[in-house]
């Protein structure tokens, strides 16, 4: 059945797939459900506003989920990068407004590429200063006003700067409250979210609250990085397929697949028994 011009069984199924991982580590619900909903045939403007809706009671709901692991550290990184990623949504908004819609789909596919597959490659290196953090914050909320996706850059350098575990999932769970609330109140202002969506948003609620509390579970019983590695394979062939689409050509897709392929034999022979001897920290 559609709702809005959205079929209200695809949004369910991208959803349960998507909130999972976010139910487990605060971040990965845009990054899963924008390639799947671009793939369906919905562009960056239908459903980016429901999805920052949804995102605007997700993340203050995961932050108290970890309120026990906020920490000096936590803020100390989540804080300056807020700063710089609230005038980065404004921009990205405006972008979601006024580009073409087949620029901005395949634009989306080309950044979350190589941004999936450096998060694969499990890249650590500590960005030091955290007057550093600011400026970074503004091309990721550029990134979010536009898809919603700010998990893998963000992902990255909170790994990079030493947080872990809980201490990550509450800096992720402040940051993307930060920039869900700022991204809201520039779809409003610019009139780029309708009334109509908060009703598409209460009939998927329930699909995506009992898919968060799976990802929990999952995150306790299953190794982390195993889970979020392959969930970023997933991540990275569905983005090599839409690439595929929108180019209309297969080589896009062989190799991000080819490129995978390779850094996930590595992290299974390399990085995944590092992190079983403790010698790197799982999220």
């Amino acid at each position: 059945m559609e709702y809005f011009g959205m079929d209200l069984l695809v949004l369910a199924v991208v959803f349960t797939v998507a909130s999972i991982p976010m139910g487990a580590f605060a971040y990965g619900f845009s990054s899963i459900s924008t390639p799947l909903l671009l793939l369906a045939g919905y562009t960056n403007r239908q459903f980016a506003p429901l999805l920052n809706f949804i995102e605007l009671w997700q993340n203050p709901l995961l932050l108290y989920v970890n309120r026990r692991s906020i920490t000096a550290k936590a803020l100390g990184q989540a804080l300056p990068i807020s700063l710089g990623i609230v005038p980065g949504t404004l921009v990205g908004a405006l972008l979601l407004k006024s580009a073409d819609p087949s620029l901005l789909r395949l634009a989306t596919f080309l950044v979350l590429a190589p941004l999936v597959l450096a998060q694969a490659a499990g890249i650590r290196r500590p960005l030091g200063d955290w007057r550093l953090l600011a400026p970074l914050g503004f091309p990721i909320g550029v990134l979010y006003g536009v898809t919603t996706i700010s998990g893998p850059p963000l992902a990255m350098i909170l790994n990079n700067n030493g947080l872990v575990k809980g201490e990550f999932r509450t800096a992720m769970a402040v940051i993307r409250t930060v920039e869900s609330t700022a991204t809201f109140i520039s779809y409003l202002t610019l009139g780029v979210f309708k009334p109509a969506v908060v009703y598409l948003a209460a009939l998927v609620a329930p699909v995506i609250v009992a898919s968060m509390i799976i990802g929990q579970v999952v995150a306790r019983m299953a190794r982390p990085e195993d889970f979020r590695r392959l969930t970023m394979s997933f991540d990275a062939w569905m983005i090599g397929y839409g690439l595929m689409g929108a180019l209309g050509h297969w080589l896009p897709f062989a190799l991000i697949v080819i490129a995978d392929l390779i850094l996930l034999r590595y992290y299974i022979t390399v990085q995944r028994p590092r992190i079983i001897k403790g010698e790197n920290s799982p999220i």
